[in-house]
C-alpha cells in the first residue's frame, strides 16, 4: 500500500462543513467547524486503524437546540480502517449524548478523503473507479441506492500526492417517497502525504429531486467540505 503511517502518530484536524437544505438561492447555509484528534492505533503492511475523537464544535448560526446537541457530541469517537481495498468506516466507538448522524457524516466525509490508489506504483493521469458499498440500515422510504466514483492522480511530488475525484449517487424511493427519485453528484480534490495522510481536502456535493410540484429537478441538499490538518 502506498500510504505508510507511523504507529501511534497523533494529529489535529479541522473540518468545516456547510449544508444547505433546499435551493441554495433561497435557504441560508448551516456552517459547522469541528476539531478532531486523529490517532493511528495500529499500522501494518495491509491494514491501518485510524481513530478520530471530536474535541470542539462551533456552529454559531445554528439554533440553541442544535448547539446543545453538538455539545453532547464532544468526546465521541469513530474509526476508519484503511487497507489496499480502500477505506471503510467503522461503527462509532462511543455513542455519547450527541447526534449520531454527526459522527456518521464526519466519518463518511473523512472516508472519502482517504482516497489512496490500490497500487503501490502509479503516475500522473492514473485513474481508477470505485463503487462504494451502500449502508444496510437505510430509511424505509429508500428502495435502492447506488454510487460510483472515479479518481485521477493529478500531481506527484516525492511523498506528496494530489487526487481529483468525481462521484455520482442515485436513490430510488418507494411509493411512500414524496420527492421522487434522487440524483446527486460532486467533486473532490485531496492532497495526501505518504507518512502523514490527509493534509487538505475540498469536496462539493449537490443532490437533486424530481418533485411532483414542478417539471424540473430541484436542489434539496448542497454541501461543501474542507479538511485541514496540523501537527
Amino acid at each position: 500500500m502506498w500510504i505508510e503511517l507511523p504507529d501511534r502518530a497523533v494529529r489535529t484536524l479541522s473540518v468545516t462543513t456547510e449544508h444547505i437544505l433546499g435551493d441554495p438561492g433561497v435557504y441560508p447555509p448551516l456552517a459547522c467547524q469541528v476539531t478532531l484528534t486523529e490517532e493511528v492505533e495500529s499500522a501494518g503492511t495491509s491494514t491501518t486503524r485510524i481513530i478520530y475523537e471530536i474535541k470542539t464544535i462551533q456552529s454559531p448560526k445554528s439554533s440553541a437546540e442544535m448547539q446543545r446537541k453538538f455539545e453532547g457530541a464532544i468526546g465521541a469517537s469513530f474509526e476508519l480502517l484503511l487497507s489496499e481495498r480502500g477505506c471503510i468506516l467503522g461503527a462509532p466507538k462511543t455513542d455519547g449524548s450527541g447526534p449520531l448522524w454527526l459522527l456518521s457524516s464526519l466519518g463518511e466525509d473523512l472516508r472519502t478523503a482517504w482516497v489512496v490508489p490500490d497500487q503501490a506504483e502509479f503516475e500522473i493521469g492514473t485513474t481508477w473507479q470505485e463503487r462504494p458499498a451502500m449502508p444496510r440500515d437505510m430509511p424505509d422510504d429508500i428502495q435502492s441506492a447506488s454510487a460510483k466514483a472515479q479518481h485521477r492522480v493529478t500531481s506527484i511530488d516525492g511523498d506528496w500526492l494530489e487526487i481529483q475525484s468525481a462521484f455520482e449517487l442515485s436513490l430510488k424511493l418507494t411509493e411512500r417517497g414524496s420527492r421522487g427519485p434522487l440524483h446527486g453528484g460532486g467533486k473532490q480534490k485531496a492532497r495526501l502525504h505518504r507518512t502523514q495522510g490527509i493534509v487538505e481536502a475540498h469536496k462539493e456535493t449537490r443532490v437533486l429531486a424530481n418533485l411532483a410540484s414542478g417539471p424540473e429537478p430541484a436542489a434539496i441538499l448542497s454541501m461543501k467540505l474542507k479538511v485541514l490538518t496540523s501537527a
